[in-house]
């Protein structure tokens, strides 16, 4: 009788460690060590491209999101989309080549009307009227939706979750060395000159940073793409990814106006 007893009081034991486990939230187990887009079960980011001295971060942020986005969704590895910064630029109202401009109302522009092709509006780098081609709301692609991974205050569990659905914009300041990045890992050493939007793609936690795409050219950086470090130079603030369909749409437009 003692022994059934023990055997039923070790078997009820046992369910509660299971159901523990199986009730406990799973975190950074889930989270792999390293992710990079350009290489995850196929190449999901698109070609590199030059913003000039137009302070278009902001467009290019927001246009090279949209890209990623199109191409995961549709599963386009080495995706040839080419989306119009100069839509966002001159069309949404947004913002500006000598003010910069705001990532939630761009955002707000391309999931209510769409950006359309490249070649719909070529990038011109200066603040013209809009001159969209005669078809282009048959030829925009939109995003379902998005939203602020988070704001003010920078979560790097939260932004590797989100990563890992696809690329997202993301803010930071800028120093004065960060225009003679070659390789390794930016840290933000020198002195404050203004703030920026690129692409998250992907982290490597063996080096402590993330994988970012930037909007200056093949010449500079890691053929255009640059990793910065998890602390450095308040990354991980203003971050925005893509919200499914069957997601609440996020209508904040709060976001940061910055220039390139």
């Amino acid at each position: 009788m003692q022994s059934k007893k023990r055997t039923a009081l070790m078997l009820f034991a046992f369910g509660l460690v299971v159901m523990t486990l199986l009730s406990t939230p799973t975190r950074s187990n889930d989270i792999p060590s390293a992710l990079d887009w350009r290489d995850n079960g196929g190449n999901f980011v698109t070609a590199i491209k030059d913003e000039g001295s137009c302070e278009s971060c902001w467009a290019f942020s927001a246009a090279a999101m949209t890209e990623s986005y199109y191409a995961i969704q549709n599963s386009l590895s080495d995706p040839e989309i080419d989306l119009s910064e100069q839509a966002l630029i001159s069309c949404s109202g947004d913002g500006s080549c000598s003010t910069g401009g705001d990532m939630g109302e761009a955002l707000n522009y391309v999931r209510d009307k769409g950006l359309p092709p490249e070649a719909c509006f070529p990038y011109e780098g200066e603040q013209n009227a809009c001159n969209l081609c005669d078809d282009w709301k048959s030829k925009v692609t939109k995003i379902p939706g998005w939203s602020w991974v988070d704001e003010e205050q920078a979560d790097d569990e939260a932004i590797k979750s989100a990563l890992m659905k696809g690329p997202v914009t993301a803010w930071f300041h800028v120093h004065s060395e960060f225009e003679d990045y070659t390789d390794g890992v930016y840290k933000c050493e020198g002195d404050y000159v203004g703030d920026h939007f690129v692409l998250l793609i992907g982290w490597d936690d063996s080096e402590g940073a993330w994988i970012a795409k930037n909007n200056w050219g093949t010449d500079w950086g890691e053929e255009g793409f640059f990793k910065i470090a998890y602390d450095a130079c308040g990354i991980g603030q203003w971050v925005a990814q893509v919200k499914n369909g069957d997601d609440d749409d996020d209508d904040d437009d709060r976001g940061c106006g910055c220039g390139g």
